[in-house]
């Protein structure tokens, strides 16, 4: 799937990148950074959207309310530290994929302090 694909995507079924971003748990600077064809995503983030293109059932699932189980997974908070003091920017399944927003979002903001956390009351 290229930039353009992405964009086609996220145009068909969204009325904007940040709600792209928030249905199948992307970050928004990495939909932008797709769009303009910067960064390739992750395989399993193209995995996701051509899922998501390709299969009603898929759409339906994502979009529909629900409450998120882990499973026993460990759910890993990524902090952004603001004004306000530390704040969650995002939860993530593995250490692994929040390390990997960590590197993009100090690329992008490098005034901005982040840090990553097991989330203990999984």
């Amino acid at each position: 799937m290229n930039s353009n694909e992405i964009k086609e995507l996220r145009k068909k079924y969204f009325s904007n990148q940040q709600s792209f971003a928030d249905i199948c748990g992307f970050g928004r600077a990495s939909v932008q950074r797709w769009e303009a064809g910067k960064k390739q995503p992750l395989k399993s983030h193209l995995i996701l959207m051509e899922l998501y293109r390709d299969i009603p059932a898929v759409r339906e699932y994502l979009t529909k309310e629900r409450e998120i189980y882990t499973d026993g997974t460990l759910l890993w908070n990524l902090y952004k530290n603001t004004d306000k003091g530390w704040q969650i920017d995002g939860s993530y399944s593995s250490k692994k994929e929040a390390e990997y927003y960590l590197e993009e979002w100090q690329e992008e903001f490098p005034d901005c302090k982040f840090k990553i956390e097991e989330n203990k009351d999984v």
